[in-house]
């Protein structure tokens, strides 16, 4: 009897150990209305997970914005392994600031029959002080803009205390239209020093670029700053809203038009040696507006007579500091003359919007004088026969035509003629022995004995010139700076006056072939240069 007692009583004792229980805690208080307490809803030994949000949240937080303004709650669940029957911990951690002075309550919250119990809290005013330690300043660069003109809102954290921490309570919002409907992005965060009333500050800048597209109204809701102060004070710090009237472009302007002046540069172009000869021609566009906002190739650039321009597509990149976005485009055109003379190259236009004056302008950088030296160096020398003079402009057409009837009968009969022998060759060729066969890849002429870095090249291209080999090699891969350079030198080692070292060059000519039977395009990936590190980290 006495030990079925003993057993009931631990059964009792046990069970009392392992009741779940419901608790509310908060760190303190007694606060100022710009400060918060944390608030703690803690459900022990139970198999049920405190949810406040998501699918099916069993803890209403929102009883609590009568008096309070909530951060972002935060859950964490744990299961303890130690207890007998494997229960779980879970809890709810949510910061709150008082909206009014005075005394307010937490109430209970309830949870699978348990019940926490209520907190009074006391809010007393916000202390006044003309040179506080740490305080807020908000604002946006313009109230009135155009669609698609770049706008900056602000927040600016000045203290003058040491802060352990410092991070938004939110992320920027719009109204009536969302901020994810628009182009915006953070910006980096910038530091600098202020004197205020005679208070010397630091000063943190968290910045947003916008890119508004809808006319009308548009409130733009800057979050909170949270910071907790080196002394262990914490505060939140209202970012505040503001206005923005935004404008319609002016009717007739184009939809895709550059909103925004750009600026235009351009490398200078060095004198050439001589005609055929190719250089780079580089040209930035720079312009405080949004992604792919400026063209993708230029406009307007119309080759002047005895000029090629060979334009690739925009290189870009996004410049960031916290006054704003810059968008830079880069562009590379290869520019070869075909004949020597100064030849004057087009001017740089740019049609824009001017946000500033509310009217269509055009930027321009003017064109370039390109000097060629040389003419074009003859690949194979040809003796002009002399001119009649005395004979009439009739008879000169008529020896013409009969010369050119001798000259095709000639070609007709050296043809047969080669043919005949072809065909002797192939009677009296020994049983057993293949033909050989041309195919598209070889070229077996006399460049092979004479000219045999010439015959590599060909080979590689599998064309009958090497003109005809870089040219469709270049149509499917671009230009490529060094094989066009190894190209040259090469016919300049046959066919020009100035001689190059033919076993020096043997090495680099193989290396080309190697790259053209690759097919190797050119690499123009371009380096992001922007690494949003200094970005204030989102609660």
């Amino acid at each position: 009897m006495v030990a079925r007692i003993a057993f009931l009583l631990l059964t009792l004792w046990s069970g009392n150990t392992l009741a779940a229980t419901l608790t509310a805690t908060v760190d303190r208080k007694e606060l100022a209305v710009n400060e918060h307490i944390v608030f703690t809803l803690s459900l022990i030994n139970s198999d049920t997970r405190l949810r406040a949000e998501g699918v099916a949240p069993n803890v209403d937080l929102s009883v609590l914005t009568k008096n309070f303004d909530l951060g972002t709650p935060r859950a964490d669940n744990r299961f303890i392994l130690t207890r007998e029957g494997g229960k779980s911990t879970s809890s709810i951690t949510v910061e709150l600031f008082p909206k009014r002075p005075g005394p307010v309550t937490i109430p209970a919250f309830s949870v699978d029959g348990l019940r926490s119990q209520p907190i009074a809290i006391k809010a007393s005013p916000a202390a006044s002080d003309t040179s506080p330690e740490i305080f807020v300043r908000s604002g946006v660069n313009k109230t009135t803009v155009w669609a698609r003109e770049q706008t900056i809102a602000h927040i600016d954290l000045y203290h003058r205390v040491n802060l352990t921490t410092a991070s938004l309570g939110g992320d920027i919002e719009t109204s009536p239209t969302r901020i994810d409907l628009m182009e915006y992005r953070k910006l980096p965060q910038a530091e600098r020093k202020e004197e205020v009333t005679g208070i010397n500050y630091n000063v943190q800048r968290i910045a947003w670029a916008i890119f508004p597209t809808q006319s009308g109204d548009l409130t733009v809701h800057l979050p909170d700053v949270w910071a907790v102060t080196a002394n262990g004070r914490r505060l939140r710090l209202p970012g505040g809203q503001h206005q923005l009237q935004i404008k319609a472009l002016p009717a007739g302007i184009p939809a895709d038009i550059l909103v925004g002046k750009p600026e235009i540069n351009q490398s200078p172009l060095t004198a050439l040696p001589d005609a055929n000869s190719l250089t780079s021609w580089s040209i930035t566009l720079r312009a405080p507006a949004g992604a792919n906002a400026l063209p993708g190739s230029l406009p307007g650039l119309t080759a002047p007579d005895h000029v090629k321009l060979y334009q690739d597509s925009a290189q870009r990149r996004t410049d960031e500091t916290a006054d704003g976005l810059t968008n830079v485009a880069t562009y590379i055109i290869s520019v070869t003359p075909l004949a020597a003379g100064n030849f004057h190259l087009p001017p740089i236009r740019l049609p824009y919007f001017d946000p500033e004056r509310g009217v269509m302008d055009t930027a321009e950088s003017p064109g370039q004088t390109l000097i060629v030296k040389a003419g074009p160096k003859p690949v194979t020398p040809t003796a002009a026969a002399p001119a009649p003079v005395s004979r009439s402009a009739t008879e000169n057409h008529e020896t013409a035509a009969l010369t050119w009837q001798v000259t095709a009968l000639t070609f007709a009969v050296l043809w047969l003629a080669t043919l005949g022998l072809w065909l002797r060759a192939r009677r009296i060729l020994p049983p057993g022995k293949p033909v050989i066969k041309e195919t598209p890849g070889t070229t077996k002429t006399l460049h092979a004995a004479h000219h045999p870095l010439q015959a590599i090249l060909l080979d590689a291209f599998g064309a009958p010139s090497l003109e005809q080999g870089l040219g469709e090699w270049e149509a499917r891969f671009g230009v490529d700076q060094e094989l066009r350079e190894t190209v040259r030198a090469v016919q300049q080692l046959y066919y020009g006056k100035e001689k190059v070292d033919e076993g020096k060059l043997r090495p680099t000519v193989q290396a080309t072939a190697t790259k053209i039977r690759a097919g190797m395009p050119v690499n123009q990936a371009v380096a992001d240069r922007w690494l949003p590190q200094a970005f204030t980290s989102r609660a």
